[in-house]
């Protein structure tokens, strides 16, 4: 969250000062800057350049869009008594499953911060109630209100499934924080976590759909690399009349593309207003 709300702040001061000419710049006293010389042998250096190449190579691989979604927002999805990140990532869901003909683990974060030192959780958005709502939203012999009812039902499961998460109620971290203890104890690693169901599910962290709600807030969101080579990573802020977003995906991937995958989601946006406006 650190990096949202830094976004933020610069964002509401850049529109609280506005265009400033240099001279009304107010003087506050800053100091020159010092360089910090450091003293550093070959095999520091040596990573030092193997990391910038290694950057160099993965961000040049990296498809990164930031659009916008402008037909409605969180004033339109509060109107129906509908969480505003439980509509957000259901419609994620669908997009994927448009696109690519199937679901996929998903993880989006969950936030740990009642307790002491907390930090964050996931939550495991794909589950059967909003496979079932996908499945039905590609099949036109489903009527309307069938579709509608398992929309419904797919909400109620992700707020089900963040409210567990923020709750203590998950099991990924726990299970990491198991497997990392016995790595570090040299202890055989216990045969689940190299189950191909663990592996496929998104276990270690292996999920193909990375998101993460960065508030409601303006500015725009943040962003960062897919977990996988096959996946996407979307981050997303929901404000009253727009949706803002960041889609990633690798270039060197010819199962994905950012540009695809946010028509799509907006395309799942869409259909899911006609829906919910279904009486």
């Amino acid at each position: 969250m650190v990096p949202a709300y830094l976004g933020y702040f610069i964002f509401a001061q850049s529109q609280r000062i506005g265009s400033m000419r240099k001279d009304q710049v107010p003087d506050r006293h800053v100091p020159e800057p010092e360089e910090l010389v450091f003293t550093i042998d070959d095999e520091i250096r040596d990573a030092i350049i193997h990391t910038e190449e290694t950057f160099i190579k993965q961000a040049s691989d990296l498809e990164l869009i930031c659009p916008s979604f402008t037909d409605y927002g969180k004033k339109f999805i509060r109107s129906f008594q509908l969480h505003p990140d439980s509509y957000m990532q259901t419609a994620l869901q669908l997009a994927y499953f448009r696109l690519h003909g199937k679901p996929c683990p998903a993880f989006e974060s969950a936030t740990l911060r009642q307790y002491y030192h907390g930090r964050t959780d996931f939550v495991r958005a794909c589950n059967m109630e909003v496979v079932n709502w996908c499945k039905a939203m590609v099949d036109k012999t489903v009527p309307d209100e069938e579709k509608k009812d398992l929309l419904m039902a797919a909400l109620k499961k992700h707020i089900q499934l963040m409210q567990e998460a923020k709750n203590m109620l998950g099991c990924d971290r726990h299970l990491f924080g198991l497997q990392v203890l016995a790595q570090d104890a040299g202890i055989h690693v216990p045969s689940i976590f190299r189950d191909v169901a663990y592996i496929k599910s998104g276990g270690g962290g292996d999920y193909v759909l990375n998101t993460s709600l960065l508030g409601y807030t303006q500015g725009p969101p943040g962003a960062r690399a897919p977990r996988v080579h096959q996946g996407y990573s979307i981050f997303y802020k929901i404000q009253p009349d727009r949706l803002t977003y960041t889609v990633s995906s690798w270039k060197s991937c010819k199962e994905t593309s950012a540009e695809k995958m946010s028509a799509s989601i907006q395309q799942s946006l869409r259909d899911m207003r006609q829906l919910v406006m279904t009486s």
